[in-house]
């Protein structure tokens, strides 16, 4: 049997913070946590501070983080452009560790606007996943006109 992981409200597929730094810890992948503190249309400028825990992703007017796979420093003005990223959006759902992941913490690897849950379907199944405004479910391929 094959362990999918989908998001059961409305909202969309998204993980916690936790759930992004103990999903890079298994993949053995470095990844620096930095989050919108100042807004250009806001402040006049736009700043990324780098989070060394959740509890400072908890106040940041959008609650973006933004996972860099090189640590720029604690401040940044903007993105290089060559910077590469971890995002959470690009994970398979199938991937075992995502799935060890949603196992290991539970509600607590629920992103903002989600509700994970690991479905399982036979190994042989060609399978996509579906949503309608961000809940999600589980279908077999097939074709469509």
């Amino acid at each position: 049997m094959k362990e999918i992981v989908v998001n059961r409200c409305y909202g969309g597929f998204g993980l916690s913070f936790n759930a992004v730094k103990r999903y890079a810890e298994l993949k053995g992948i470095k990844a620096f946590p930095y989050i919108q503190s100042k807004h250009k249309w806001r402040e006049g400028e736009d700043e990324y501070k780098l989070a060394h825990n959740e509890s400072e992703t908890e106040n940041t007017t959008l609650q973006l983080v933004f996972w860099l796979l090189t640590d720029y420093g604690e401040l940044l003005s903007e993105f290089p452009e060559d910077a590469e990223w971890l995002n959470e959006r690009d994970i398979p759902r199938d991937d075992v560790c995502l799935v060890k992941v949603i196992g290991e913490l539970g509600v607590k690897a629920n992103g903002r606007f989600s509700e994970l849950e690991i479905t399982t379907i036979p190994d042989n199944v060609e399978w996509e996943i579906e949503d309608y405004d961000g809940r999600e479910w589980v279908s077999e391929r097939h074709r469509t006109w």
